[in-house]
């Protein structure tokens, strides 16, 4: 089974990896624009997602506002829980191909 990082660097170029690093998916980033898309994709890597949700909060103390507060509606939970974690881990491959 593949990795959400394997994922996202067989689906998105450097290039787009960088978009999304910088600028978020809010804009739109092709795969992860529909509720479909996205539910799919959290469904897949559900597990590892909370895991990248679970160290995000121990490190800062907090998660964006934009994930706390979809809590109530499910797929608008895991559209944000795929966006946030889509947004970490680009920025993390993204400084790892820099260092």
């Amino acid at each position: 089974m593949k990795t959400f990082e394997q994922y996202l660097t067989e689906n998105y170029t450097t290039t787009e990896l960088q978009d999304i690093a910088r600028n978020g998916c809010f804009g739109g980033v092709h795969g992860m624009i529909y509720y479909e898309e996205t539910t799919e994709i959290y469904q897949r890597f559900a597990s590892e997602l909370h895991d990248i949700i679970d160290t995000f909060l121990t490190e800062q103390g907090y998660l964006p506002k934009f994930v706390t507060e979809n809590i109530g509606s499910k797929s608008l939970f895991y559209n944000a829980v795929v966006w946030f974690c889509a947004e970490i881990t680009a920025m993390n491959l993204i400084y790892e191909m820099e260092v």
